[in-house]
């Protein structure tokens, strides 16, 4: 599993914001997923550093391409674009269920659009380094 954070501030707002973004391939038990998700949460800048983060609605925009083949089964090969344009995750699985993967690929592009009360944010990339096993 990748995963890549990143955080940004909004001084006038007084607000802390964080992106988490992960990819790669799951196995629990019969039960196996590829995946790439992205989240967007915030807090105020009062908040304790035990408080919890809150889920925070923002542009977010996927690009991605995977390549995987199932155990005894065909390749699958995809690079659909995703953008939400108000919410706060994209929660991707091109491939999920009791068939493992003999081999897989994923590259994930994440745009965010940074928030801000003194107008449009600034659009930032987010690229999760690409996991590739049997290609």
């Amino acid at each position: 599993m990748e995963n890549v954070d990143y955080e940004y501030y909004d001084d006038l707002a007084e607000f802390r914001y964080r992106v988490e973004t992960k990819h790669g391939y799951q196995k629990a038990g019969i039960y196996f997923s590829l995946l790439t998700q992205v989240k967007h949460m915030s807090k105020p800048y009062e908040a304790g550093g035990l408080s919890p983060w809150s889920a925070s609605n923002t542009y977010l925009h996927l690009e991605r391409y995977t390549k995987f083949k199932r155990r005894c089964s065909s390749t699958h090969e995809g690079d659909t674009p995703i953008t939400e344009a108000w919410d706060n995750k994209i929660n991707f699985r091109p491939h999920e269920g009791t068939k493992g993967l003999a081999r897989y690929r994923i590259r994930s592009t994440y745009t965010i659009e940074e928030r801000s009360t003194s107008g449009t944010g600034s659009l930032i990339d987010i690229i999760i380094p690409e996991i590739n096993d049997g290609y």
